[in-house]
């Protein structure tokens, strides 16, 4: 199956997945998710594929939401482009907690908000040092989504989730590791 937003590649048993908008920094769109849940669904149904690794191109792992695809709804009703975003992004968090193999999250860059849900959905999270993590919500004025909230505060305390929400501080691989991101 050809995509555009994402290259999809077998080697062996291996799944990959990488967002490939890396001029975006892999910001997610509805064409993205839309290709990320048909990815996910064919890793799931060939049984030859034993593990996923889920990446992104460039600089980034993910950015988080496209900020330049809700800006051309601005001005008409806001939450048709939230309710296209979000609602398949949480469909794909599900498919990749309830796949029956395991998912990894090759964090090669910069992860931020709903690109930190999706990584720290998998399974496995595997940072390179230009790693940074920001939940990057807050500054935009929006509520953390997408199981932010209930993945920081599982992983690192709900403690440490309500730190990131309130100062949106970034942190590198070593301390996100540190606090078990």
């Amino acid at each position: 199956m050809p995509f555009e937003d994402i290259l999809f590649a077998r080697k062996g048993p291996v799944a990959t997945i990488t967002l490939n908008r890396p001029d975006n920094y892999n910001a997610l769109t509805p064409n993205i998710s839309s290709e990320m849940m048909a990815a996910l669904e064919m890793c799931r149904n060939e049984r030859e594929i034993r593990a996923v690794v889920l990446t992104g191109s460039g600089k980034a792992f993910c950015s988080g939401g496209d900020i330049k695809y809700f800006e051309e709804f601005a001005g008409s009703n806001p939450d048709e482009p939230v309710r296209r975003l979000l609602e398949p992004l949480h469909r794909i968090v599900m498919d990749i907690r309830q796949m029956p193999k395991p998912v990894l999250a090759a964090i090669n860059g910069a992860v931020g908000g709903a690109g930190m849900s999706l990584a720290l959905s998998c399974d496995l999270r595997i940072a390179s040092r230009q790693a940074k993590f920001k939940q990057a919500y807050t500054s935009l004025g929006l509520a953390p989504d997408v199981g932010w909230s209930l993945w920081v505060g599982l992983l690192a305390g709900f403690g440490k989730a309500s730190e990131m929400i309130f100062l949106d501080p970034v942190y590198d691989a070593e301390q996100a590791q540190a606090m078990g991101l």
